[in-house]
């Protein structure tokens, strides 16, 4: 991905998920600078993770979030984009170590006495 097609969708996210943002920075009169550095960045942790051993797809995966996610405020909704998969992959890991102490709590079926 070039650094133009980084800066396109950089501008894309912040004006649909970051208005406020979107407009201080456009009237500071800094937006190109900081569409290029947040490209910048985001195009040099892409190859440093190529050059470690992710595929493309993979590199773009763990950048992407960082990426796109307002990091300058607040954002304008309540939650993020992500937080609702957090939350529910938080819940289910939880609910798995959950079950594995409880399973872990239950003696082998050898060991129970017969039923009579």
């Amino acid at each position: 991905m070039n650094l133009g097609n980084l800066k396109d969708i950089k501008l894309q996210n912040l004006r649909e998920h970051s208005p406020e943002t979107y407009r201080e920075i456009q009237q500071s009169g800094n937006l190109d600078e900081y569409l290029e550095s947040k490209a910048t960045a985001a195009e040099q942790e892409l190859d440093s993770l190529i050059d470690s051993g992710y595929s493309d797809h993979e590199a773009w995966e763990v950048v992407r979030a960082d990426f796109l996610m307002p990091l300058d405020d607040e954002p304008d909704e309540d939650e993020g984009p992500n937080d609702a998969m957090l939350s529910a992959l938080n819940e289910s890991i939880d609910l798995m170590n959950r079950v594995e102490e409880e399973l872990a709590e239950v003696p082998p079926r050898s060991d129970r006495e017969p039923e009579i």
